[in-house]
């Protein structure tokens, strides 16, 4: 080779090679970069909701067992009735979460909700809903039972929205001290 050719190929050519090489690792690191930050980000957010909807559960739970204690009266068929004791109950969570009130199983083993934002589910035997969550209840039921014996319970559960999408739903069941309620 040429003495002008080695200089092209070690001043222009190598150099060249070099950038593109480190270019191409640079990139390949800010990918991985990119996508560790986003997932990291991602679960340290759900975390951090998780937290927060706990949190709101306990303090509906102790607003709800104060008025109950201060309304020792007030029978589980007028909870929704009872405009106060409903507006302590069913409580707006985010963008379309909402709290309720449920009672655990007596001597009839039967789950009944007695405050929610679908009166359709008032007074039911919540294992009819069974039916109209399909193969998600499973997940619904183990998070809504997990409270027997008096602890509390939350995880995930599949939930179809009204326009027909499918999305995990994150649920927290804090029993009430002192009563039958969750």
């Amino acid at each position: 080779l040429s003495l002008r050719t080695k200089m092209l190929i070690l001043f222009f050519v190598l150099p060249i090679v070099l950038f593109a090489v480190a270019g191409l690792l640079f990139l390949r690191q800010m990918n991985t970069l990119t996508s560790l930050l986003t997932s990291e980000s991602t679960q340290i957010v759900s975390q951090m909701a998780e937290e927060k909807i706990a949190a709101i559960s306990r303090s509906v739970a102790t607003q709800c067992q104060l008025y109950l204690l201060s309304h020792p009266s007030l029978r589980k068929e007028k909870f929704t009735k009872d405009k106060n004791f409903n507006r302590l109950a069913v409580q707006k969570v985010g963008m379309k979460g909402y709290t309720a009130l449920y009672q655990r199983p007596g001597s009839d083993g039967i789950w009944r909700t007695w405050a929610h934002v679908n009166p359709k589910i008032i007074g039911i035997d919540m294992k009819t809903l069974r039916k109209p969550l399909g193969r998600n209840f499973r997940g619904f039921w183990r998070v809504f039972s997990g409270v027997k014996k008096g602890k509390e319970s939350k995880g995930y559960y599949r939930w179809q929205d009204k326009d027909g999408t499918f999305r995990d739903k994150f649920m927290v069941c804090t029993p009430i001290e002192g009563t039958p309620y969750v």
